[in-house]
């Protein structure tokens, strides 16, 4: 697991991340986004645009985002607007 503030090429992953999630490199992004520490995920999460975020929520499933969605705060609400209501009640079981 990868933390990003030990991790001497942080920049360089984040960088990555973004631009597997901008060309729809979804397996891409899913193996290297799992394998960040999750307050790691969460973090960049919360960096992201709407439209990223949203690009997120098509790649990652609801059980991947459950277990990142536990590592959010104040946004938490903010996010589960952004879901359609099916998506994010599956999302929320999953995690549970």
């Amino acid at each position: 697991m990868i933390r990003l503030n030990e991790y001497r090429y942080k920049e360089e992953y984040t960088y990555h991340l973004l631009q597997a999630l901008k060309y729809g490199e979804a397996e891409a992004f899913r193996k290297d986004f799992q394998e960040l520490h999750p307050s790691d995920r969460a973090r960049f999460f919360l960096e992201l645009s709407e439209s990223g975020r949203c690009r997120v929520y098509s790649v990652l499933s609801p059980g991947e985002f459950g277990e990142m969605y536990a590592e959010l705060s104040g946004m938490q609400k903010r996010c589960m607007h952004e879901l359609n209501r099916p998506q994010a009640v599956h999302m929320l079981n999953k995690s549970g």
